[in-house]
């Protein structure tokens, strides 16, 4: 699935929520900023992001996770 981020007036709140849900679930998800999913999410990438930011975790490569991967369920 894409994502995108909408910034809309209050004013318009109601008929973009009424034409939102003429959507099947499987077309469309709405998560609101509110939403405790989201906001787990958002809290885990930020704890990411810092430890990203402050080296404590090796950066390797999509091979070498791969590998390493292989390796570890193929015992």
């Amino acid at each position: 699935m894409k994502t995108i981020t909408l910034h809309f007036s209050e004013s318009i709140a109601e008929k973009l929520n009424e034409f939102l849900k003429t959507f099947s679930d499987k077309d469309l998800k709405i998560e609101s900023g509110n939403d405790a999913q989201f906001q787990a999410a958002k809290k885990e990438l930020q704890k990411d992001y810092d430890l990203y930011k402050k080296n404590k975790n090796p950066l390797i490569s999509v091979d070498e996770a791969e590998e390493e991967m292989n390796a570890l369920f193929s015992k």
